[in-house]
Formats: structure tokens, C-alpha cells, sequence
């Protein structure tokens, strides 16, 4: 059996300011104030600390990885263009297969 000072809220994505207020001086009047222990703040401290760090040097590595791959990959697509470029190149300046040079000056003294 709910008692009649007891309330249930329902929270929802939006909250008007009106309403955040009031559920604000709610909970504020109805929980008494807890300070952490030293301890537990320390701890959260340096786990905080430690997880900047560890999100940080990921980040590195991921950046590190990035760029060679950036590197490495521009550098294959550049020896590729190259070659397919030099390919394009020698295949306008050598006749067709088959085609001689004796049958083209035949065709020219007909």
C-alpha cells in the first residue's frame, strides 16, 4: 500500500523548466546530503587519470596507424599510376602484333 506522502515521477526525454525545479527542490528536500569518503574520491582521481591516459594513447596508436596506412597506401597507388601510365605510353608508340614495317611500306608503293 503506497503511503500519501510518497510520489512516484515519471522521468521523460523532455522536462520543462518549471518541472526540472521542482523535482529538483524534490530530491533536494528529500535526501540527505552524502559526502564521499577521501578515499573513494581519491580513487575515482586516479582511475580518471588512468583512463585519460589509456583513451589518449589509443588515440596515438589509432593516429600512428592512420597515417602509415595513408602512406603506404598513396605510395602503392603512385607506383601503380606509373606503371599503368608508362603501359598507356608504350602502347602507342609499338605498332599493332603482326603489323611489319615491310607491309606497311608495301602499302604505300601500290
Amino acid at each position: 500500500m503506497k503511503s500519501k506522502t510518497q510520489a512516484y515521477i515519471v522521468l521523460q526525454e523532455s522536462v520543462s523548466a518549471e518541472e526540472e525545479h521542482v523535482l529538483e527542490w524534490v530530491v533536494v528536500h528529500a535526501l540527505p546530503p552524502v559526502a564521499p569518503p577521501a578515499a573513494f574520491v581519491e580513487q575515482l582521481g586516479s582511475d580518471l587519470l588512468a583512463e585519460a591516459r589509456r583513451h589518449y594513447d589509443v588515440e596515438q596508436r589509432r593516429h600512428r596507424v592512420t597515417r602509415t596506412v595513408g602512406w603506404l597506401g598513396g605510395g602503392v597507388l603512385s607506383v601503380v599510376g606509373g606503371v599503368a601510365l608508362w603501359l598507356f605510353v608504350q602502347r602507342k608508340r609499338t605498332p599493332a602484333p603482326g603489323a611489319s614495317l615491310s607491309s606497311a611500306t608495301a602499302a604505300y608503293s601500290v
